[in-house]
């Protein structure tokens, strides 16, 4: 049950970070709910963070490995979706040169 719980952590913290990256502002305007939004997923994530970090300094070798392994599963996902965004968007602006296959 701790290991589901960890991975649970760790990847909802990776997805919060995730979308951090991925909110934007509006060019010449400051959305008061963009804001709000950013604001609360920092919170969550850095929460988050502390609560696996707490899990590290546990010194359980077990859970500190499904810790690894969850954050790096994460990782390889949000690495995987980024990809496939950037390789679409360069699509979309060099049509002639690197036509999707």
């Amino acid at each position: 049950m701790a290991y589901a719980i960890i991975v649970a952590i760790c990847w909802t913290e990776r997805f919060l970070t995730y979308k951090l990256d991925t909110i934007v502002y509006e060019p010449y305007g400051h959305s008061i709910g963009t804001i709000i939004l950013r604001t609360l997923y920092y919170g969550i994530a850095t929460a988050l963070r502390l609560l696996y970090m707490l899990v590290a300094m546990y010194f359980n070798t077990g859970l500190f490995l499904v810790l690894v392994i969850a954050l790096t599963t994460g990782q390889l996902v949000i690495e995987y979706k980024k990809s496939l965004s950037f390789t679409k968007r360069s699509w979309r602006t060099n049509d002639k040169i690197n036509p999707p296959a």
